[in-house]
């Protein structure tokens, strides 16, 4: 079932211009993602498989491969295109 939510544009141009800033602002969390010449933006996050008691600290390495957590990167371009945009997800081992 489709469902169109009305949004605040000045909402939507806040949160693109976050979303922008991840992948073309030095600082941003998937600088290193930015592609010469590709107008995109996206966000980072990591995926926890398990969860780590509060008390309790998360050690990599000893934790099996197939139990930690998963960086996440998601992109959508180009940023300017009024039409629907293509999204990529890539979940990245280390």
């Amino acid at each position: 079932m489709r469902k169109l939510v009305e949004l605040n544009q000045e909402h939507l141009v806040w949160v693109k211009r976050a979303l922008t800033g991840v992948v073309t602002e030095p600082e941003g969390t998937a600088h290193r993602g930015a592609i010469a010449g590709v107008d995109m933006a996206g966000k980072t996050g990591t995926a926890q498989v398990f969860t780590v008691g509060q008390k309790e600290s998360y050690r990599e390495s000893q934790v099996s491969e197939r139990m930690r957590d998963h960086a996440l990167f998601i992109a959508f371009a180009p940023l300017r295109s009024s039409s629907s945009r293509p999204a990529s997800l890539h979940s990245v081992k280390r």
